[in-house]
């Protein structure tokens, strides 16, 4: 008979693995949405700023790549530490260019 954890989600196990579950799928619905914002806006930017096909392409793909390269240090990251320190890590820089800063003005 095992025993059942207190968690963060609920009082037993099925329900903290259900939290985690739906927290994973928050954290990577969160990490694609950047990824799925170009597509929609590509005429209005290519418009703007001018763009050939080459650096439509380019813009386009470029998350992609970012993403690739972010997954293999990611996994560095992982090895190092524990798995839910790394998304908190990665999410506190995904955050960081948001975060206000006080501007002073002279």
């Amino acid at each position: 008979m095992s025993a059942r954890l207190p968690t963060a989600g609920g009082t037993g196990r099925r329900d903290g693995a259900w939290f985690r579950f739906v927290l994973l799928w928050l954290l990577g619905a969160d990490t694609r949405v950047t990824m799925l914002a170009i597509p929609p806006v590509l005429p209005q930017i290519h418009r703007a700023l001018g763009l050939n096909e080459t650096a439509v392409a380019i813009l386009t793909s470029l998350p992609v790549l970012l993403l690739a390269a972010a997954s293999v240090l990611g996994s560095f990251l992982i090895t190092s530490v524990s798995a839910g320190r790394a998304a908190v890590l990665g999410l506190a820089l995904a955050a960081a260019p948001a975060t206000p800063f006080p501007c002073s003005s002279r």
